[in-house]
């Protein structure tokens, strides 16, 4: 008997990022593109983003390893978008 999938795929998070934040994961982080397109496409100010859970655990990822490196104000507000 096949296992079954304990999370779909399909499901969507909400991610609350301001404009600043957006700034900082294009600036400093290798996003794929599916991702990429979505900070990219957000409007001005606080947006929310609605990503997959595998997009949200890439990004989890990606920006563990940016935050590592990244300098003064864009370390910050890294570190704001892994604690939430």
């Amino acid at each position: 008997m096949p296992r079954k999938k304990s999370d779909t795929s399909g499901d969507n998070y909400p991610l609350e990022l301001t404009e600043q934040q957006r700034g900082s994961l294009l600036h400093c982080t290798r996003l794929k593109r599916s991702i990429k397109e979505k900070v990219e496409q957000a409007g001005a100010g606080t947006q929310t983003l609605l990503v997959t859970r595998k997009e949200l655990d890439d990004l989890n990822d990606e920006i563990g390893q940016a935050a590592l490196y990244a300098t003064g104000p864009d370390k910050k507000r890294l570190l704001a978008v892994l604690r939430w």
